[in-house]
């Protein structure tokens, strides 16, 4: 049996609210949201070596296999697998939009345990053509995995993606867990702790 993660992120209605504070000061709203990017990039730089030991992760790994499959006419992915290539597989689907794979989410799993196999979603990090968007909704996707059990993690402050898009992945994997972090925003520690916890609870 294999299994997904898969990190999501954000809050519709604190959107909302924002694009009504923008219409009515937008130079206020500017100042507020770079204010507050700013004290987040603070805070996290003070607090992240206290926070890190919190949820330890193992040790760092180097894949054993790596490359590009065609996935259209279009789009190519990049994939590697690490860990045991006999272990139960999992596929680990990170957020967006335009990130990638980090070497670091090697170091969610067991390595001993686990057949780890990271992508890199299409027109995101190493995959081709970078930033395409045609053929590339994650949601008219979903179906293809919708037989394997997996677990969407969303922070509920992100600035990128709406909690409701990520309601609508859950309801379109049938076998998926949605689990909301309520401090968390579009990555950051509080959404990386709880993918690490929610993937330990599979070993």
């Amino acid at each position: 049996m294999s299994s997904v993660f898969i990190s999501y992120s954000r809050d519709y209605e604190s959107i909302i609210r924002f694009q009504r504070t923008m219409k009515r000061n937008i130079s206020i709203s500017l100042f507020i949201l770079f204010a507050t990017i700013s004290l987040v990039f603070i805070f996290s730089r003070a607090t992240s070596k206290n926070q890190s030991k919190e949820v330890e992760i193992w040790p760092a790994i180097q894949p054993y296999d790596t490359g590009y499959l065609p996935v259209s006419e279009l789009h190519t992915i990049y994939y590697e697998q690490s860990g045991n290539p006999k272990g139960e597989p999992v596929f680990v689907v990170h957020g967006g939009p335009g990130g990638g794979t980090t070497p670091t989410m090697r170091r969610f799993l067991n390595p001993k345990k686990f057949r780890i196999i990271l992508f890199d979603q299409r027109g995101a990090g190493k995959s081709k053509p970078f930033a395409e968007i045609e053929e590339n909704q994650l949601l008219r996707n979903a179906g293809r995995i919708k037989d394997i059990p997996c677990t969407i993690v969303n922070g509920r402050y992100d600035m990128c993606c709406p909690l409701v898009t990520a309601y609508k992945l859950h309801q379109a994997l049938p076998r998926s867990k949605l689990v909301i972090v309520e401090d968390g925003g579009h990555g950051g520690w509080p959404v990386i702790k709880t993918t690490i916890r929610e993937m330990r609870a599979f070993e």
